[in-house]
């Protein structure tokens, strides 16, 4: 009966924190990205039944909790502005657009792609994990590695 009572209120405070942040969505596109970023990380980290779901998904992804909170608070942002793209997008957008693009832009399109592949994102947990390294950081690296890799500095 305990667990049943403890299942229940975790479904209510979720259910209430999705439609507090659908509620919400109007209000915060008004917000520039900072604020509302500082928002959700607030509201994460004084929230114990949230924080503690982030944890156990930091602990289960072997990543830093900082970077798992980094994660979800990007994830619900671009849900709120309708983001979220198909899970088997190609990853070739960065490829096909090389040379029309500033290095820069090329790695930023590529961690983007990275977001939103889930096997590639799960590949690059387990390397950042292996290395010990936070996620985005192994991102930036990998990214970076692709781009110069398209430009023929590896050949």
């Amino acid at each position: 009966m305990r667990k049943v009572s403890a299942l229940l209120s975790t479904l209510f405070i979720f259910s209430a924190l999705v439609i507090s942040c659908n509620s919400s969505e109007v209000a915060d596109k008004q917000k520039t990205y900072e604020e509302r970023y500082k928002e959700l990380e607030n509201n994460i980290r004084n929230n114990a039944d949230w924080l503690a779901s982030v944890q156990q998904k930091a602990k289960d992804r072997n990543i830093p909790l900082d970077s798992m909170i980094r994660l979800d608070i990007e994830w619900t942002i671009d849900e709120q502005d309708g983001k979220h793209k198909p899970e088997n997008k190609p990853v070739a957008t960065a490829i096909d657009s090389a040379g029309k693009k500033s290095f820069d832009d090329r790695v930023k399109e590529i961690i983007e792609n990275m977001k939103h592949n889930s096997d590639w994102l799960i590949a690059l947990q387990k390397k950042a994990a292996d290395r010990k390294i936070p996620l985005d950081s192994m991102m930036l690296i990998d990214a970076r590695w692709t781009v110069d890799d398209q430009d023929g500095k590896h050949k």
